[in-house]
């Protein structure tokens, strides 16, 4: 799914934000990637979550009542399961976030030093 996809992309950061001013460019590269991935997974989690509240309460005059509690049961654990999806994704989405103001930090502090160095 779009959420094993970017926690796949987010795990590569780890390693790296340790040792952010040596790989400062590879950081940023999959930084980027990583908050594409989460962009993309919120995305899909949205048209999950949209797709579970239309379940069983479209045109219901059609169904039979043992369906209608059919459908009910399973847009709950629906529901249930995008929930679970969107702990996981949330949880993806903080790691790309600290990445990005570590990233934000080294290219102001670069950015200090250098003007500090020019007087």
């Amino acid at each position: 799914s779009e959420v094993a996809k970017a926690e796949g992309v987010v795990r590569l950061i780890g390693p790296l934000m340790p040792r952010a001013v040596q790989f400062l460019e590879m950081l940023t590269e999959r930084t980027e990637e990583a908050e594409a991935a989460v962009d993309a997974a919120r995305d899909f989690l949205a048209a999950a979550k949209e797709q579970a509240q239309l379940l069983g309460r479209g045109n219901t005059q059609e169904l039979e009542t043992e369906a209608k509690q059919l459908a009910l049961t399973e847009a709950a654990k629906l529901s249930r399961a995008v929930v679970a999806l969107d702990a996981r994704l949330t949880a993806a989405s903080n790691v790309a976030k600290a990445a990005r103001a570590k990233i934000d930090f080294l290219e102001k502090k670069a950015a200090l030093m250098r003007e500090a160095m020019a007087m």
